[in-house]
């Protein structure tokens, strides 16, 4: 069985080696972002809140949903029982989509916090909605997909032969077409292509918003209205100083918004190159039979680079944190410096520790002479 039908060919243990590290990237990437945020007072931000839940989702979809699809897209075979035939699919949809409703939450926030700063200032938006809208995502998601525990079968690929028992298919079973192409259309429609139109609309709000509001600079010099006009008392300098300093923060307020802004375009933009090719195949396999006429081993494959991008998806998220982000930038920076030092103190210590015993055995040996 392993040699006619589950052994690899050369390319697919290629892609293997790349989902193995990329498996490693997102988990390492992912918990160190949750660290931060949790270790660090000053990053427990509603912003950073509503990344903290991207970064528990992905970690969700590397662990739950990479295994199996890695099974499956290379052996073509599933081998881990009917339990997890009926829940992986469920679970892989459900995080998937709280993935891509995080992003659409963390588009609302940014909008709302940008273009409708009374607003927010007035409902009080604080760490208590982020919870509150993470909490609703999660249940929307698993609650609206749990169909698809009730439609999903075991199935042997060669019945009747018990040498091939091993062979078996996790798939759909649903009583028409109809309702099989209902579902997944919604799901892409409601999980993918609703939170990516909603990313748009918000960011091209929130930057046309940026865009038109001035930086201010330094303090222009005081000009009346008049040439000729005398001044009976000098201007305050407490009140020169308050606009200045207000001023300056306004200017800080603003580049950090700006920053802030490019770190969600680009996950939106990386979730998009990533996601995009999945959804659409898996859309046309579940809406059509063009794939019926692929050869079976060149479909596997089509869907195996497709469902690596989505997980590269889940490994970049913690890369664009550190290219973007000054404040997480400096806790990488900080905790590999901490492992790295740490280990070199250990290596110093050992060897400051054979040095001495070096050095005592020495006079030890020295001492016997001298009494011989």
């Amino acid at each position: 069985i392993w040699e006619y039908y589950l052994k690899p060919t050369n390319a697919e243990w290629f892609v293997m080696s790349l989902y193995v590290l990329v498996f490693l990237i997102s988990i390492i990437g992912n918990c160190l972002t949750i660290a931060f945020i949790l270790r660090r007072k000053h990053l427990r931000t509603t912003i950073n809140y509503f990344m903290l839940n991207l970064a528990l989702a992905d970690i969700m979809v590397t662990i739950i949903c990479l295994p199996p699809t890695l099974m499956v897209d290379f052996m073509e075979s599933w081998l881990v029982g009917q339990f997890l035939c009926k829940f992986t699919p469920y679970l892989q949809m459900a995080v998937t989509s709280v993935s891509s409703l995080s992003l659409g939450a963390i588009a609302v926030n940014r909008w709302f916090v940008v273009c409708h700063p009374l607003k927010v200032a007035r409902t009080r938006r604080s760490a208590k909605h982020a919870l509150l809208t993470m909490t609703s995502i999660w249940l929307f998601s698993l609650i609206t997909l749990c169909p698809i525990i009730f439609v999903t079968e075991l199935t042997e690929d060669f019945p009747g032969y018990k040498e091939l028992n091993l062979l078996k298919s996790c798939g759909e079973h649903w009583t028409t077409f109809l309702h099989q192409a209902v579902f997944h259309i919604y799901y892409v429609t409601v999980c993918y292509a609703l939170p990516l139109m909603v990313m748009a609309i918000a960011y091209t709000n929130v930057f046309r918003k940026l865009s038109y509001t001035k930086i201010p600079g330094h303090v222009s010099r005081i000009r009346t209205k008049f040439p000729f006009q005398i001044e009976s008392k000098q201007p305050d300098r407490k009140e020169a100083r308050r606009r200045i300093s207000g001023k300056v923060l306004q200017r800080n307020l603003i580049q950090s918004r700006k920053r802030s802004g490019r770190i969600q375009v680009a996950l939106v933009v990386v979730y998009f190159l990533c996601y995009s090719p999945a959804m659409v195949l898996d859309l046309i396999r579940r809406t059509s039979d063009l794939f019926t006429s692929v050869h079976r081993e060149s479909t596997y494959f089509l869907f195996a680079i497709a469902h690596l991008l989505v997980y590269l998806n889940s490994a970049l998220n913690p890369i664009i944190y550190n290219c973007f982000s000054v404040q997480f930038r400096k806790e990488f920076r900080l905790t590999f410096n901490c492992c790295f030092s740490s280990s070199s103190q250990r290596r110093n210590s050992v060897r400051s520790t054979a040095a001495l015993r070096s050095l005592e055995d020495t006079k030890d040996r020295t001492s016997c002479d001298m009494m011989l």
